[in-house]
């Protein structure tokens, strides 16, 4: 009897907790590119020009975006996605990772890119 009544609690249980609730849709944070040293978030959107394009060991792609007034940050794109051109405007949506260097004062900012979009004219 006490093992019936154990499998008809756990049967009732499990339903509940396999629920899982949904995700949320993750939210980018507009950013200027100088703004990346000291923003607390973690999923941000810039926008600039592609000033280079260069391919790593592992296959991604990494590129320069920059602004108007000179400054820049490094793109990482995962292997297999298309190459954006340089010169063009584009808004680019990712995860930002900052590395500190010991010999270094600032940091070093790279914005792994989840999405990039062209600038409207």
């Amino acid at each position: 009897m006490t093992h019936v009544l154990a499998l008809v609690l756990v049967g009732l249980w499990l339903p509940q907790a396999a629920a899982v609730a949904p995700r949320s849709p993750i939210v980018y944070i507009p950013e200027s590119i100088d703004s990346l040293q000291t923003t607390t978030h973690t999923h941000v959107q810039v926008a600039g020009t592609v000033a280079a394009v260069t391919s790593r060991t592992d296959r991604a792609l990494e590129f320069r975006l920059t602004d108007a007034h000179g400054h820049a940050v490094t793109c990482v794109l995962p292997a297999g996605a298309s190459q954006p051109r340089v010169g063009v405007a584009i808004i680019v949506s990712g995860t930002l990772r900052l590395y500190a260097i010991v010999e270094q004062v600032g940091k070093i900012v790279e914005l792994v890119v989840e999405t990039i979009v062209p600038v409207e004219d």
